[in-house]
């Protein structure tokens, strides 16, 4: 049987406040029921059931990372597999690479600006991306969500593309859909982060639609409205169009309230939720720039639009046709289902058995 060490900050089986952090649990979940003998090492342990782990170890290092090879060498591993930038075999990523965000993400003014007036941030970018290179030049196999993903590993940190797979995350499927009336058409974004969500250039292209009946609900996970945001929206001429909503820790209301899903994001290596609404047959939205536009078909589950060269055009090209033909895309809906039915959790225990399976001799004689 082979034996894995798993490596972990924060173990988790619910409150998920982030995709990247469900996905951590269901590998961990994965692994345990493909018949491996599963070690867990990690800072903070919150599982509610023990998943047929063999055992839980927590280590309050304050190098966690930086030490935990130390401490599980000798114990005789196959493989050790690590859920983000920590030294091991085999590794998920589910980020950006930090100079992804500082190349590609960020305009040549904010990177002058950073360089020269946020030096000590600047310099702690370098040494991360540093980090970065040298940890992925040690992994013998990187997962990833995304071909957005796999070729950033690539280009920025000169990953051999030969040992990165590309595995997207699973979701569950619904048992119910609410089918909704669409006379009162409406989007859903959601807003953390609200500026590498791509807010600014979804607020731009719905003021230039403000003529058409639609509305948006927007999940902006803080306590207040900032002062800025209420500008914008106002200048937009969006007030009596937008509806705020909190932090949703079941999102099936808001799905259940929306028709289309949109995802303008300046960065983005996957991107569940568009998934989970393509799931219950919502049309979706992504920018260029989402990973998960890698499930979307050239004969229509789905809309990806460019935004890396005039994003506010294009997105209004693409709003606009969705707002006249809003009535006319049963089939885009059938497909979205289809579509959304094939990324399930046996798939992904699946095909993750398969890639550790697959090199488990190579580990061995390593």
């Amino acid at each position: 049987m082979l034996k894995i060490c798993f490596i972990q900050d924060e173990l988790k089986d619910d409150n998920f406040k982030t995709a990247g952090e469900k996905v951590n649990f269901q590998i961990l979940k994965a692994l345990c029921e493909s018949g491996f003998f599963v070690d867990v090492f990690c800072k903070i342990n919150n599982l509610k059931k023990n998943y047929n782990i063999h055992n839980i170890t927590e280590l309050a290092e304050k190098n966690f990372s930086q030490n935990i090879l130390k401490i599980v060498s000798g114990l005789n591993y196959n493989l050790t597999f690590a859920t983000d930038y920590i030294p091991a075999d085999v590794v998920y990523l589910h980020k950006h690479t930090r100079a992804y965000k500082e190349v590609i993400v960020k305009s040549k003014i904010e990177a002058l600006v950073s360089a020269v007036f946020l030096n000590k941030q600047y310099q702690k970018s370098l040494k991360e991306n540093q980090k970065q290179i040298i940890c992925t030049q040690k992994y013998k196999i990187i997962l990833t969500p995304s071909t957005i993903l796999k070729n950033d590993l690539i280009n920025m940190l000169q990953v051999d593309g030969q040992k990165i797979y590309i595995l997207p995350p699973p979701i569950d499927m619904p048992e119910h859909v609410k089918i909704r009336d669409n006379t009162n058409f409406t989007f859903g974004f959601v807003g953390n982060d609200f500026s590498d969500k791509g807010g600014y250039v979804l607020l731009k292209a719905l003021g230039c639609l403000s003529d058409f009946n639609f509305n948006l609900k927007m999940i902006f996970p803080y306590n207040k409205i900032p002062f800025w945001l209420k500008v914008y929206i106002k200048i937009f001429n969006l007030k009596d169009k937008i509806e705020f909503l909190p932090w949703q820790n079941d999102m099936t209301d808001f799905y259940d309230n929306i028709d289309c899903l949109l995802m303008p994001s300046k960065k983005e290596t996957f991107g569940m939720i568009a998934l989970e609404a393509m799931s219950r047959g919502k049309i979706v939205v992504l920018s260029s720039r989402c990973g998960a536009k890698d499930i979307i078909e050239p004969d229509g589950n789905g809309f990806i639009f460019d935004v890396t060269k005039n994003p506010v055009r294009n997105l209004i090209r693409t709003l606009k046709y969705i707002l006249v033909n809003k009535n006319d895309f049963e089939n885009l809906r059938q497909k979205a289902v289809f579509t959304a039915s094939v990324y399930n959790y046996e798939k992904f225990k699946n095909e993750l058995s398969r890639i550790i399976n697959k090199f488990a001799e190579t580990f061995k004689e390593d």
